[in-house]
């Protein structure tokens, strides 16, 4: 028997008051659980019941392990009802890492439809760029994330989502200072707002410049898209970033797109999820669940700040 058989056997026979109904109870023969109780006596080197003639009764020694080992079977069996409830999705939670731009439009409906459904399962949102979501996941901090790709794919699994159309955009303002289309090359003479390097996004832009033998050079970079949107609305220069984020702004005509030749190509937005360690049982429903739609898009001054890496 194991010390934890030892202590179990100690612990039904005190709350039954009798080896014989214990050894019931613990589909156990009574031989066996007595054994187990002196045993454990002889390890602690003293007696720990006083036999009646019905049943038996602790002595003080007895009682004082009662009282700790009684407080370590409520938890153990508090454990085991949480597990349950885990397994049932009344308990629970899901940690998650995004971009602020990405949490926004693509996961906070899906959060508040799920949470609807299920209210007590905790929900925790971690926020950074997509390099760190990554590196989150890896060492185990969150159960999914939602980045930008591409990233490197080793021990991830990622769920490929909708494309988003990077795209340069100028206020109205300024829309007749500007013919469209337009060369890369002289679009790399016009002042740029865009995202500060490091981020995939930026990532992307960058590339799709030096591709065609150009190096671009912004005006102001920013750490946050919303920023990014907000200078090009007050006619700063020409706003970099993704038409699915733009909609108001377009829709309003406070923006406006300006085409370019060869125009962007598309990037890809992603769900991510570990290889080694399995999602906590509510975020595996949770993913399960998952479907990827259009971004919903309220109006940019309702919007918090936040950054889009």
């Amino acid at each position: 028997m194991t010390r934890y058989d030892r202590y179990s056997a100690f612990y039904h026979v005190a709350k039954a008051g009798s080896f014989s109904k214990a050894a019931q109870g613990l589909y156990m023969t009574q031989p066996a659980l007595s054994h187990a109780v002196k045993k454990l006596e002889e390890e602690l080197g003293c007696r720990l019941f006083v036999r009646l003639a019905r049943g038996v009764s602790l002595t003080p020694e007895g009682q004082a392990l009662f009282d700790h080992v009684g407080q370590a079977y409520a938890w153990i069996d508090r454990g085991e009802r949480m597990v349950s409830a885990m397994q049932t999705l009344s308990r629970g939670e899901i940690r998650i890492g995004s971009s602020e731009t990405l949490c926004r439009h693509f996961l906070l409906p899906q959060l508040a439809r799920f949470h609807q459904e299920h209210p007590l399962i905790a929900l925790h949102v971690l926020n950074g760029t997509s390099r760190q979501t990554l590196e989150w996941l890896q060492h185990g901090r969150i159960d999914f994330g939602l980045v930008n790709l591409p990233l490197p794919d080793r021990g991830i699994q990622i769920d490929p989502g909708p494309s988003l159309h990077d795209c340069f955009v100028i206020a109205d303002s300024n829309k007749l200072a500007v013919e469209s289309p337009l060369s890369l090359d002289q679009l790399s003479q016009l002042p740029i707002i865009c995202l500060e390097s490091g981020s995939v996004s930026r990532d992307h832009l960058d590339s799709f410049f030096r591709a065609h033998g150009l190096l671009l050079t912004p005006e102001i970079e920013l750490g946050d898209l919303d920023l990014v949107i907000e200078f090009a609305k007050s006619g700063l220069g020409i706003g970099v970033a993704a038409r699915e984020f733009l909609m108001p702004e377009l829709a309003q005509g406070s923006l406006h797109q300006l085409l370019t030749e060869p125009p962007m190509p598309s990037r890809s937005i992603g769900l991510i999820r570990s290889q080694h360690m399995d999602a906590s049982l509510a975020a595996q429903a949770f993913i399960h669940q998952w479907h990827w739609e259009s971004p919903e898009i309220s109006p940019r001054h309702l919007a918090p700040v936040g950054m889009d890496r």
